[in-house]
């Protein structure tokens, strides 16, 4: 428990050093995230159009 706590402490004292990074992370992750969130709904959108084109063609034969 003791070493937990040494762990934490330390990270808090850290904290001015890395918060930067972090923060700049966080803001790249927070504009990247709904552009590929988006590209990745127009690809489940087309691969379910073409599974129902392919399948309305198979039963049209």
């Amino acid at each position: 428990m003791e070493h937990n706590t040494t762990v934490v402490a330390t990270t808090a004292l850290m904290t001015p050093f890395w918060l930067p990074s972090l923060t700049s992370v966080s803001e790249v992750a927070a504009t990247v995230t709904p552009i590929l969130g988006a590209m990745w709904l127009v690809i489940k959108i087309v691969g379910q159009c073409a599974h129902w084109i392919k399948k309305y063609n198979e039963n049209r034969h």
